[in-house]
């Protein structure tokens, strides 16, 4: 049973992984006509993505 919980541990952590650079792709260049308040809550998402990464890292 334990080897079979940290495998699904371990494939929920790649999943989260995989999905967090899926969204920093999508966010690498913002449009223009985006108003300020669009712009902070992508650039705060995108900040608490890389902050998930660094923990994940161990940085």
């Amino acid at each position: 049973m334990e080897k079979i919980e940290h495998e699904l541990q371990q494939i929920n952590i790649n999943l989260a992984e995989a999905n967090d650079i899926a969204m920093l792709a999508a966010f690498k260049a913002m449009p223009p006509e985006l108003e300020n308040e669009s712009r902070r809550a992508l650039a705060l998402l995108r900040d608490r993505m890389m902050e998930r990464a660094r923990n994940r890292a161990g940085i």
